[in-house]
C-alpha cells in the first residue's frame, strides 16, 4: 500500500482508492503489517551482524550503511502502525464520519511520504554496506553487488526514476 508515489499521497481521489481497497482487505492488511514490523525488528539484529564482519578498512562505512538501513527500518514500524490504525477503520461506521476518513486520508498521505523518505536511507545504507563487503571481500562479490544494486534500484525508485512496471 505504501508503494505511492508522493504526487500519489497529494492526491485525495488517489488515497481514498486506497482506503477503498485497504478496506475489503482490512484483515490482511493488519496481519501483513504486524509481520513486516516483526521483520523490520528482525532486521535490525541482522544488520548489526553484517556490519560486525566487517575489517578494518571498511568497517566505518559499513556500519554506517548498517546505521542508514536501520533508521530505515525503524521509521517503518510506526509507518505499518498506522496502516493498522486506518484498516481497523475499515468495516467500522467511523468511515461514513468525515472527520474519520479525513483524518485516516492524511495518515496514508503522510504515510506514503515518509515512506518515500525512509527509501532513501534504506538505498543509501544498502549501498554503503555492499561497498563496504566489494572493499573488504568479506561477502562474495556477487552478494555485494545485489546490495549495491538494491539500493541504486531503491533510490532510483524514490526519486520517480525507475520506469513503471505494469502489472497483469
Amino acid at each position: 500500500l505504501y508503494d505511492w508515489e508522493i504526487k500519489d499521497a497529494l492526491d485525495p481521489a488517489g488515497v481514498s482508492d486506497g482506503l477503498a481497497e485497504l478496506a475489503t482487505h482490512s484483515s490482511g492488511a493488519i496481519a501483513s503489517a504486524h509481520m513486516y514490523q516483526l521483520s523490520s525488528l528482525a532486521f535490525l539484529v541482522f544488520l548489526a551482524g553484517i556490519a560486525a564482519l566487517a575489517e578494518p578498512p571498511g568497517r566505518v562505512i559499513a556500519w554506517l550503511g548498517a546505521l542508514l538501513a536501520a533508521m530505515s527500518a525503524v521509521v517503518d514500524i510506526p509507518l505499518d502502525a498506522s496502516l493498522v490504525v486506518v484498516a481497523t477503520h475499515g468495516g467500522s461506521p467511523l468511515v461514513a464520519d468525515p472527520a474519520v476518513r479525513a483524518a485516516d486520508v492524511a495518515l496514508l498521505g503522510l504515510g506514503a511520504v515518509i515512506d518515500t523518505w525512509q527509501g532513501f536511507l534504506s538505498g543509501g545504507g544498502f549501498i554503503l554496506l555492499g561497498l563496504a563487503a566489494w572493499r573488504g571481500r568479506y561477502w562474495p562479490r556477487w552478494l555485494a553487488g545485489l546490495a549495491i544494486g538494491n539500493g541504486v534500484l531503491e533510490l532510483l525508485s524514490d526519486l520517480d526514476l525507475m520506469p513503471v512496471i505494469p502489472s497483469f
